[in-house]
């Protein structure tokens, strides 16, 4: 067994025997607990105003695309609102592009040297599945209906969304306010095993461990790398195909996330966690002026 498979599981058996209803939690400890890494989380915006700062940050997001999600964190505005999501106010979405980064139509829009071309990859089909089991289908077209659509539920959970669909979605000339609701609301499952785990591991292996079944595969499809030809392509079996692949994805997304059953204290865990990698990521680009954050809880 791997040492993230058995990290995995002393999680799920410490956590999962003794589940509670979030509603059953303590709130006013939650509460507590969530104004506590607000203060933290509105030191570490203070720290981030210097001018000198400032230039630095954005000069690296915008050659390192995939990590702007800390720079819709590192935002007044930011509020991780999927804490104290209701259970039928969640929604789980998964999408693919219409190109990959090697393709020349996304390498002529980018520079050397940067991870830019997740934004440049466009929308290409997308699935979501909301606490109810209704399924939605959307494609570029639908692009803003689809934003505003997973921003009316308290919870947007994804997998590897922070880094990647949400900054496929973010490349479009779209509301910013959107968009930063579109983070305020996201819980990366991707991200928060690696928390748990300790490594960032693809759905497959995940889902494997720990429902037994793995990613959706048949002779027209075998990995998601042929979905963006495909949709360009327009043959219909294999666009077909391509539909299911998404919405396969998007099932296991759901199954495991309730395997784990991630309550609201977890959640808190999480944001604890992304404070840390905030302020490691702030004394990185400025180890001058950043000093050791102390978190009494």
């Amino acid at each position: 067994m791997s040492t993230e498979r058995r990290r995995l599981t002393k999680f799920i058996d410490t956590n999962f025997p003794t589940k509670v209803d979030p509603l059953e939690v303590d709130h006013q400890e939650l509460v507590y607990r969530l104004s506590n890494l607000s203060v933290r989380h509105q030191l570490l915006l203070e720290r981030a105003n210097s001018e000198v700062l400032q230039e630095k940050l954005a000069n690296y997001f915008y050659k390192n695309v995939q990590e702007r999600w800390l720079l819709y964190l590192l935002n007044e505005n930011y509020h991780p609102e999927y804490v104290f999501s209701k259970d039928d106010d969640k929604v789980f979405f998964d999408l693919e592009t219409l190109y990959l980064p090697n393709d020349p139509e996304v390498l002529e829009q980018t520079f050397y040297n940067s991870t830019n071309y997740i934004s440049k990859q466009r929308l290409g089909i997308a699935v979501t599945i909301d606490s109810k089991g209704g399924v939605k289908a959307w494609d570029e077209e639908g692009l803003v209906e689809l934003i505003d659509y997973l921003i009316g539920f308290g919870e947007i959970v994804s997998y590897n969304g922070l880094k990647f669909d949400n900054v496929v979605l973010g490349g479009y000339k779209v509301d910013r306010n959107k968009i930063q609701e579109l983070y305020n609301k996201s819980f990366d499952l991707l991200a928060f095993l690696q928390m748990v785990t300790g490594s960032r591991r693809k759905l497959d292996s995940v889902a494997k461990d720990l429902i037994g079944v793995g990613k959706y595969k048949d002779g027209n499809l075998q990995s998601s790398k042929n979905v963006p030809k495909i949709l360009r392509d327009g043959n219909d079996e294999l666009v077909k195909s391509a539909w299911k692949y998404t919405l396969k994805d998007v099932e296991l997304l759901l199954h495991i996330y309730r395997k784990l059953y991630i309550n609201s204290g977890l959640k808190l865990d999480f944001w604890s966690w992304q404070l840390d990698r905030i302020e490691a990521f702030l004394k990185e680009h400025n180890p001058n002026n950043i000093e050791d954050f102390y978190d009494p809880l």
